[in-house]
């Protein structure tokens, strides 16, 4: 049976920008699954429609199986984080203005 070891590695990024992705595209292969992402703006040349893609990357179905499992565990944190923030406001006591009752006799009476 396979250990689970801990290891620290170091990261380095070649590259320091930064790009915004808002849409992609997956095309599925028998061998990998390759990613289209971009940043949503979508442009019109010579009357067609284009989606600019600015990265691409290829992924063996193992490593899409991970990412798969690393996705969904960074959104089950990020649900849980924002029904806590959310659960904290609700409990809250929020002022209220208070009105004075009137009774149907009361506003008769005006």
């Amino acid at each position: 049976m396979a250990q689970n070891k801990t290891q620290n590695v170091n990261i380095r990024y070649d590259k320091s920008e930064v790009v915004y992705a808002t849409q992609f595209l997956a095309s599925p292969s028998h061998e990998e699954l390759l990613i289209d992402f971009a940043s949503g703006t979508i442009t019109e040349d010579e009357g067609r429609t284009t989606l600019p893609i600015h990265t691409r990357l290829a992924m063996p179905w193992s490593a899409v199986e991970r990412l798969t499992q690393i996705l969904n565990q960074v959104v089950q944190k990020r649900k849980q984080a924002s029904q806590k923030t959310s659960e904290k406001y609700s409990k809250q006591i929020i002022p209220r203005a208070s009105l004075p009752s009137m009774s149907p006799q009361t506003a008769s009476q005006e």
